[in-house]
């Protein structure tokens, strides 16, 4: 990071509720300093945008956060007299089809295919089917601590359904071999790093669906056996991969010629949270933005 104390004296200059928020995205400093060499005042239009863009640029609330907390920091680097002049990065481009594509799938059978470049094949029974299903669990779009709750009686293999409270979930084809491993299996196989051989270890007692073999499952821990599996081109996230299921159908409805409902879907994010109307207006707009870009970024 450039000039370290002129980024102290921004952030003190903060009020109380922009400091604490802004605090959480101070590594942009690092981020985009450390990979240009100079403060983030002397840097072009173009140039944040391209680093936005690589780093931040997957949703508009994101895209939105980060523009905001550097429009903020280049206003006082003006006012301050460490610059003269300030681009205008309120209407910057920011190109979010390589990170859409790293870090969201474009349909259940997509979302199979990385997943087998990643995990171990499903028919040698690994634990590695416990992270295929927490991901295809968020596919289907339950609530990531739901899955993290769901027991094997919500579960029905034949119908392929998952149901929670009022709510019933629908499988694709693609999820069912590995949540019905996760549902039936009492024990699972590791394969030797060496040797390759296959050693049987039994799973914990219980009637959780991602139980693993030491223990229950924690978002953290599938959070980490994801994060493990992470490639160049595949990135995934519980939350990411929720919403491309939601874009997902929200398409095939609107193949069906039936009118997307933003509205329903930022409900259906917000659920289990304490949230204004204004919030979820914000929502609605911007997750017909993001799901324009998730359309785009997977039509060729």
């Amino acid at each position: 990071m450039t000039n370290p104390e002129r980024k102290k004296a921004f952030i003190d200059s903060l009020s109380e509720s922009l400091r604490a928020q802004n605090l959480r995205y101070l590594t942009f400093f690092s981020d985009i300093e450390d990979e240009t060499g100079r403060d983030l005042a002397e840097l072009r239009k173009e140039e944040i945008g391209k680093i936005i863009s690589a780093n931040y640029g997957l949703l508009t609330s994101s895209k939105n956060l980060f523009i905001g907390c550097i429009k903020r920091y280049l206003v006082w680097s003006r006012e301050n007299g460490y610059v003269d002049s300030i681009p205008d990065i309120g209407d910057t481009c920011i190109v979010q089809e390589d990170a859409i594509r790293e870090k969201m799938v474009s349909s259940p059978l997509h979302l199979q295919m990385q997943l087998n470049k990643v995990f171990h094949p499903e028919k040698y029974e690994t634990i590695d089917c416990v992270g295929r299903a927490y991901l295809w669990m968020a596919f289907i779009g339950i609530r990531q601590g739901e899955s993290l709750r769901l027991k094997n009686g919500q579960v029905d293999l034949v119908n392929r359904e998952i149901t929670i409270g009022v709510n019933v979930f629908d499988m694709p084809k693609e999820a069912l071999l590995s949540i019905t491993q996760c549902v039936t299996l009492k024990s699972f196989n590791s394969i030797h790093p060496l040797y390759g051989q296959l050693v049987t270890r039994s799973r914990v007692e219980s009637d959780i669906v991602l139980r693993g073999i030491k223990a229950m499952p924690t978002v953290c821990g599938l959070n980490a056996t994801v994060i493990k599996k992470e490639t160049d081109y595949f990135k995934p996230s519980y939350n990411t991969i929720r919403l491309s299921g939601m874009f997902y159908r929200t398409f095939n409805r609107e193949r069906a010629d039936q009118n997307p409902n933003f509205y329903n879907l930022a409900l259906e994010l917000s659920e289990g949270k304490d949230v204004s109307a204004r919030t979820i207006k914000r929502k609605t707009v911007n997750l017909q933005k993001d799901y324009e870009e998730w359309k785009n970024a997977f039509r060729t």
